[in-house]
């Protein structure tokens, strides 16, 4: 059996109606590796390469509840009014039976910080001079963090924003701005705005586990700025990242009957559903 959880058949969404996800390229039956493990190469401080796996993932199978977002003191989110309006129609949904669908279900990207919070498969860091590139199983994405250089005047609006970084000691600080709000921070469907400014530090705890604390600002959904923490092991010897194809195979299109129609995952503050 592979090392990806158990439960990852529903793609780790946190809905439901994630089922309507793909079962292709990355669900297909894989034969167990062979390879042995091998003697961890020496690793000095800045160096964050390998392939990794989110530690603390919770899937569907964990209730609601559990997986609402947490800050490093244990808080809940500061979400402004709207937001919480919006998060509360989704738990609510969820726990009727009837989850709403968010851009995952769609095949759409999940987007940052969301791929980061809830990687639910492996994620593999590259690094080169001026660059630190990040590979993402699911979706086969991939995020580009530049290293010290500023950030563009004018930009364009994405799903994973653009990424600067510079070292700090051993501690990479990452800074993204310029992210869509046609996504969401968590699995369960938190709204944000256009502004929504993220800073993150990405360290090497030891050979075999990274820490990164995120920081999310966003003055039009949070009454203050709000930091996570997330770690993430290596991968056993031998795996890889592998392809992945959420249309191939979906079983349940948005469609069919029994899912609730919603606004594509987010919306501004004055469209909130």
């Amino acid at each position: 059996m592979s090392f990806r959880r158990q439960g990852r058949a529903a793609l780790g969404c946190a809905l439901a109606l994630c089922a309507t996800m793909a079962a292709g390229g990355a669900l297909s039956a894989r034969p167990q590796t062979t390879a042995k493990p091998v003697a961890r190469a020496a690793y000095g401080p800045r160096d964050l390469s390998g392939i990794w796996v989110l530690n603390d993932y919770k899937g569907s199978s964990m209730p609601t509840k559990d997986r609402i977002p947490l800050d490093v003191d244990g808080r809940p989110p500061p979400m402004q009014p709207w937001v919480a309006k919006v998060y509360e129609t989704r738990i609510a949904a969820e726990l009727a039976g009837k989850p709403l669908r968010n851009n995952k279900t769609e095949c759409l990207p999940a987007g940052f910080p969301h791929m980061m919070l809830a990687a639910n498969y492996p994620i593999q860091v590259l690094q080169t001079p001026g660059q630190v590139t990040m590979i993402f199983e699911e979706d086969s994405r991939y995020r580009l963090i530049l290293l010290d250089q500023p950030h563009p005047a004018d930009l364009d609006l994405s799903y994973n924003g653009h990424s600067t970084g510079r070292w700090e000691g051993s501690t990479l600080v990452i800074d993204t701005v310029g992210l869509t709000d046609k996504k969401a921070i968590d699995q369960i469907g938190m709204p944000h705005t256009t502004a929504l400014h993220v800073t993150e530090r990405l360290r090497r705890m030891d050979a075999d586990n990274l820490e990164l604390l995120i920081t999310l600002e966003d003055p039009g959904a949070f009454t203050r700025p709000w930091t996570l923490r997330r770690t993430y092991g290596r991968a056993p010897a031998g795996e890889r990242i592998r392809e992945y194809v959420c249309a191939e195979n979906n079983r349940n299109p948005i469609l069919a009957g029994g899912v609730q129609g919603f606004a594509r995952e987010p919306t501004t503050p004055g469209g909130a559903q």
